[in-house]
């Protein structure tokens, strides 16, 4: 099987909110809008990546947490940061994000923003 990436799709209780977060922490793009299913789905361009935001759509139950599914949230995603992570975190937190941790591995520094509903996205550069 060969698998090629699509796309992140998120769901989330404020909608406006989440690409708002999108859009001023990273530096997103809007490149459509949808009503599916009675709930707004929005498309984001983060800098080449596809991620969609969207809302509970009529008669859906959605879980608040793991174990659930269709569920809000997703426990994390990540990016490879494009010079330094020192300066993307710096960045990230000018623009109004919250850095929650930071860290290092054998083969990489990390740090991790806190989006809305509990969406972690995590910030990498590869030694």
């Amino acid at each position: 099987m060969k698998l090629t990436y699509d796309h992140i799709h998120c769901v989330h209780t404020d909608v406006d909110e989440a690409v708002g977060f999108y859009v001023n922490v990273f530096g997103a793009t809007e490149t459509n809008r949808i009503d599916r299913g009675g709930a707004p789905q929005v498309y984001l361009d983060v800098h080449g990546t596809s991620v969609i935001i969207r809302g509970k759509r009529d008669g859906e139950e959605l879980a608040a947490g793991p174990g659930g599914w269709p569920r809000y949230s997703i426990d994390h995603y990540a990016f490879c940061v494009e010079g330094k992570l020192a300066d993307a975190v710096a960045e990230v937190r000018a623009n109004g994000g919250n850095v929650v941790a930071e860290g290092e591995a054998d083969e990489l520094w990390f740090a991790y923003v806190e989006g809305p509903d509990g969406v972690v996205v995590e910030l990498m550069e590869m030694k």
